[in-house]
């Protein structure tokens, strides 16, 4: 689901469960699906990841991702790399590319600060640039920047956040993000959270690019299965809604009725 990238970025791995972690090795792969209720084809996705634990928190991440959507099919290299900046702050920065870019962005990076604080607090601010130019479509990107608190009491993680988006264009719209984490165990988590905002996306029969407000919520589990290996999972349903064409024919209006989409995915880890 699209909104699962936003909510556990990479630095969400650094400052999460690698503090204590050991150094090496994981990979996960990972397949979904994401189902509207418009009689629109089904998406798909299939990914993989590689991390390297290779200093005491610190991860650096290869991603490769495929998917169909819309009837075309995209790939998307990314990478990533975290780490801590002293005793209190840390660093995250990732980007990604889509040599196809028929429906993703051609191209998206972010960078994330953190600091931790006595009582179990950390803030965070980050921002982010995303660049759209899909086959038969004109150009567009946004811009955004986020601020988030987190506290963690015990075995739980409590997290809010506001987004803040500018459309390419002068339109700036406002959104958030609730998650709330449970862990079990060393390696185990177990979450539900909600996220609001706008995104864009390449619509190929529309001729143009998208901008969308999004509500979704869901659930997302990381299950150990052993000491190597764990199981990855996320379920969600999300509400597209003020769908506006921003480039292409008709460029400035109504993009298509509301409709809700559900998807999940499943993956699994493996350390060594």
């Amino acid at each position: 689901m699209r909104a699962l990238r936003t909510l556990v970025p990479l630095l969400g791995a650094l400052l999460l469960n690698t503090a204590g972690a050991a150094e090496g090795w994981q990979v996960e792969a990972g397949a979904g699906v994401e189902h509207a209720d418009n009689d629109s084809s089904d998406w798909q996705q299939f990914d993989l990841a590689l991390r390297s634990r290779f200093a005491p928190r610190s991860v650096a991440e290869l991603t490769t991702r495929h998917t169909r959507r819309h009837g075309y099919d995209d790939q998307e290299i990314g990478a990533g790399l975290a780490l801590p900046l002293g005793g209190d702050w840390s660093l995250a920065a990732s980007a990604t590319a889509s040599p196809s870019h028929r429906v993703l962005a051609r191209a998206s990076g972010r960078v994330d600060l953190a600091r931790a604080f006595e009582g179990g607090w950390v803030l965070s601010a980050g921002v982010g640039r995303s660049l759209f130019d899909g086959v038969g479509t004109g150009k567009s990107g946004s811009s955004s920047w986020r601020l988030s608190g987190e506290r963690y009491v015990g075995d739980w993680r409590l997290m809010a956040g506001l987004v803040r988006t500018r459309l390419d264009g002068g339109q700036t719209d406002g959104g958030g993000l609730l998650q709330v984490d449970r862990y079990v165990g060393e390696r185990g988590r177990v979450g539900v959270f909600y996220a609001r905002g706008r995104e864009l996306e390449n619509v190929p029969e529309l001729a143009g690019v998208v901008s969308t407000r999004v509500d979704t919520y869901g659930l997302l589990t990381i299950w150990p299965l052993s000491t190597d290996w764990a199981l990855v999972g996320s379920i969600g349903r999300s509400r597209n809604s003020d769908r506006v064409l921003r480039t292409g024919p008709g460029a400035g209006g109504a993009a298509g009725a509301d409709y809700r989409r559900d998807g999940i995915r499943l993956g699994v880890q493996h350390d060594f």
